[in-house]
């Protein structure tokens, strides 16, 4: 995950008195990531809290409505196709399926 999002990390020198004390030298960046699990923005640390907070509110909400529409569009899709998988059907066939449902 470090190389696919450009994070440097470094471990640097031990502590004479501890050696499990140590700094570790790190990018300083936040990173959003979608529900999907896509990259949408980074933070730095000259962005400001509230800024951020406004930034992903919006793009949650983007996410949100990009998915609706998705939704939207596949129940479309789905229904023309239940449609015109009946108008395949004979009469008969439609009838028998009426009868059953009714």
């Amino acid at each position: 995950m470090a190389k696919a999002f450009r994070i440097y990390h470094s471990e640097g020198p031990r502590s004479a008195q501890n050696k499990d004390d140590y700094i570790v030298d790190h990018t300083v960046m936040m990173y959003l990531v979608n529900p999907d699990g896509q990259f949408t923005d980074y933070y730095g640390q000259n962005r400001r809290a509230r800024e951020i907070a406004t930034v992903i509110r919006s793009k949650a909400l983007m996410w949100q409505i990009e998915k609706q529409k998705e939704q939207s569009i596949l129940r479309r899709l789905l229904g023309r196709k239940e449609s015109s998988k009946n108008s395949d059907e004979s009469p008969k066939a439609q009838q028998a399926e009426t009868k059953v449902v009714s």
